[in-house]
């Protein structure tokens, strides 16, 4: 039994000590290992990286109340030779284990299921976010993938991806000009509140998914119930102010990253192709 326990514990040393530099051992220490956190509307929002898909450009965990999901990062690092345009690919995937559930589907393996339309269009609004910061002539294949951990039925899970998402290409070495921040604003009582829960969605006459950066709106989507211009553009700000807080914390993560930005070259439009556009 004493031999046995001196092998296993040579084993544990010979591993966390196995080429540290190395990413895929980075989990055995608390090297490269960040956490920030925001308040946004009361919620906490804590964003942390380095623990989970170390091999990944960049990947964070994203947990406000008792909802968590994982955001990854990845692009490639040669030029696509199909280019026509930006080749970003989002995906939003929610599993059953998230709800404490199991498949009752034919097909057992989730991978194999079509995603749901919450999927597709939390999927839609992490690429509507992210995509416009992207250099023009961007050629490189780059994949999001958002995974819900735990649900618990309280927060906009969109909403957190695309903070999820802006915070892993931040920390990633991919040429991206963000972060980006999201915000979920409502109108309870008369009063705007923001990161509304989701039973107070069904009370609230404006339902407002904002993405922004420090200068200016990348993305707006929502309905409302007879809303004026002027209830609109007070929303707007409303939003941009509650968001701030959050796009420092997401900005502070590429003080943590020692990854600098790769150079990639931009695919510039030949002049056939320009003269055709401008006819």
């Amino acid at each position: 039994m004493a031999r046995l326990l001196a092998k296993r514990s040579n084993s544990v040393l010979f591993l966390g000590n196995f080429r540290p530099e190395q990413r895929h051992c980075r989990w055995l220490n608390n090297e490269g290992r960040v956490s920030v956190e925001a308040t946004v509307g009361g919620k906490k929002t804590t964003i942390s990286s380095g623990k989970f898909a170390c091999l990944a450009d960049g990947a964070v965990v994203v947990k406000s109340g008792n909802t968590s999901l994982m955001v990854t990062a990845v692009s490639s690092t040669s030029p696509s030779s199909t280019y026509t345009i930006l080749p970003l690919t989002v995906n939003y995937r929610e599993r059953a284990s998230a709800v404490h559930g199991i498949t009752k589907n034919f097909y057992k393996k989730e991978s194999e299921l079509h995603p749901s339309s919450k999927e597709i269009l939390a999927s839609r609004l992490i690429d509507r976010s992210i995509r416009p910061l992207f250099s023009p002539g961007y050629a490189y294949d780059t994949q999001i993938i958002s995974s819900l951990l735990e649900d618990d039925g309280l927060s906009h899970t969109g909403v957190m991806s695309i903070n999820g998402a802006s915070a892993a290409l931040t920390l990633s070495d991919i040429p991206w000009n963000g972060p980006v921040a999201a915000v979920h604003v409502g109108i309870i009582n008369g009063t705007f509140v923001s990161n509304m829960l989701s039973k107070e969605v069904l009370d609230s006459p404006l339902n407002l998914i904002i993405s922004c950066n420090k200068e200016k709106i990348v993305m707006l989507e929502g309905y409302g119930n007879e809303i004026s211009e002027e209830v609109i553009c007070n929303a707007v700000q409303f939003g941009i102010k509650e968001v701030q807080s959050l796009l420092e914390v997401i900005g502070s993560l590429k003080d943590h990253s020692k990854k600098p930005l790769r150079d990639v070259e931009l695919i510039k439009p030949s002049d056939a192709v320009k003269y055709k556009v401008h006819q």
